[in-house]
């Protein structure tokens, strides 16, 4: 979640995902266009886009498209929706994608707004990357009642909601639907400036179809960005990751809390084990400290659970295997991997919970639920923090910030105590060689993202000039 939900002001709509012929979708035809002038009494819009429009009646809205305008107000005319409603741009160049991100950027510029006040809205994941790319936030609109394989690769672009009826887009906009469940949990409270009210607050959570096993699905509570992602700087969740692979109790009582909220309430009377997946031998085990800290945590409490069902020795590595980040592929990762865990016999007629941080193949859970299923567990319940699909793009970091006392580049960190309420680690930003006694200037996470969508905009709105999006700004 890349922006505060009641700073948008503007909604950039690909209407391209919209547009039907034959009830199919025409994102996914190769020359659009074409289609839509030889066909264009056949092609309709979508009837959720109407009711999407509806949703966002008062805010700024553009519409982009690979389509020629004039055929464009022909289908609008059929539909009976006023084109005054919003501005229209479109590509001249169907072949380029960065002409698309030109256009979406002229797009923003055209509503007088700056990209981190927008949101764009497609109902296909063809040019997400331009708009994050331009620093938009996006929400991916899934028409129909797509298959779990369809609705994964979706969710492997990394949108910042999915959402698949207008009423969700609606909730977005009021501020209701916040985001993934982890990622809303690690940011600071000062960064969710939408006002807390009685009405309760949505968090979702992803589920992953199984591959090996249908019947258990993968519940993943948010995204994770490498550290070569320039999207990592201003992604609390991404930060409190790669913070807590040297300095797991940093982190530990937030976790901890991300995993029982990974757990829905109707579950809660039938789970009787939660475990971990194990670590190598020749590791330490962050997972021992998680399950540790969740015996103390309010809300395992509040769900009935005792501190007798935290079972951390469960699932045991019962040997060593190589480090799945030299696997190139995720079929080496799964063989090497393959019979490395034993369950004990007492998960045996038991529905078992089994956490793990993050999930790149899915190699090391799918083999705890093998091992767990092995051993007779009744049902099992995969929770894991954020999902990093292997071979995930990333761009060059070149939103770099420097300390003005040093000038060594300034990265995220976490202090290494808990804090928050035993939240987890503050975020801050400090210099490389970063040692508080030399009393260098340290920025709050919100502060430097604030800055940070700042030259994300420029840079995105300078960028727009190469493609002649010469309006005003």
């Amino acid at each position: 979640m890349f922006f505060s939900i009641n700073a948008l002001e503007g909604f950039i709509l690909d209407l391209d995902g919209f547009l039907t012929y034959e009830d199919r979708q025409l994102n996914t035809t190769p020359d659009i266009r074409a289609v839509v002038r030889s066909a264009q009494s056949d092609v309709t819009l979508a009837s959720d886009f109407v009711k999407i429009l509806d949703v966002l009646q008062g805010k700024k809205i553009a519409l982009v498209s690979s389509c020629l305008v004039k055929d464009l107000h022909a289908i609008f005319q059929r539909a009976g929706v006023s084109s005054n409603q919003f501005s229209l741009h479109t590509s001249e160049n169907l072949l380029q994608d960065a002409y698309f991100a030109g256009i979406v950027i002229k797009a923003v510029k055209g509503l007088g707004l700056r990209p981190e006040r927008c949101a764009y809205i497609a109902a296909g994941y063809k040019h997400l990357h331009e708009a994050h790319e331009a620093n938009l936030g996006t929400i991916l609109y899934l028409i129909g009642n797509p298959d779990p394989q369809v609705r994964l690769k979706n969710f492997q672009e990394f949108p910042d909601y999915i959402v698949d009826e207008p009423r969700a887009v609606s909730e977005i906009i009021s501020g209701q639907l916040v985001g993934y469940s982890a990622e809303v949990q690690s940011i600071e409270q000062d960064f969710l400036i939408t006002p807390h009210t009685s009405r309760r607050m949505i968090y979702k959570y992803f589920e992953v179809p199984n591959g090996e096993r249908s019947d258990t699905p993968i519940r993943v509570m948010g995204r994770l960005f490498n550290q070569s992602d320039p999207r990592s700087k201003r992604h609390a969740l991404s930060i409190r990751i790669h913070s807590s692979k040297a300095k797991p109790e940093s982190q530990a009582a937030l976790f901890a809390d991300m995993f029982l909220t990974g757990i829905r309430r109707d579950e809660v009377g039938e789970i009787g084990i939660i475990t971990g997946v194990p670590a190598r031998p020749t590791e330490q085990s962050r997972f021992s400290i998680y399950l540790s800290r969740m015996k103390s945590r309010p809300s395992f409490k509040s769900m009935g659970f005792s501190p007798e069902m935290i079972q951390p020795d469960a699932l045991k590595c019962i040997r060593d295997y190589p480090k799945l980040r030299l696997c190139r592929s995720a079929s080496e990762r799964r063989e090497a991997v393959k019979d490395a865990f034993l369950a004990s016999d007492f998960v045996k007629g038991r529905t078992v919970v089994v956490i793990e941080d993050v999930m790149s193949t899915g190699s090391t859970i799918l083999e705890a639920i093998r091992a767990l299923f092995a051993a007779g567990a009744k049902k099992i319940i995969p929770v894991i923090l954020a999902y990093h699909p292997l071979g995930t793009l990333s761009g060059a970091d070149e939103m770099n910030i420097t300390c003005v006392k040093c000038g060594h580049i300034v990265v995220p960190r976490c202090a290494s105590n808990e804090t928050r309420n035993e939240g987890g680690g503050g975020i801050f930003f400090g210099c490389q060689p970063y040692n508080p006694n030399d009393k260098h200037p340290i920025r709050g996470f919100t502060e430097v993202v604030r800055l940070l969508n700042v030259k994300w905009g420029d840079k995105a709105l300078a960028e727009a000039k190469i493609f002649k999006a010469d309006i005003p700004f």
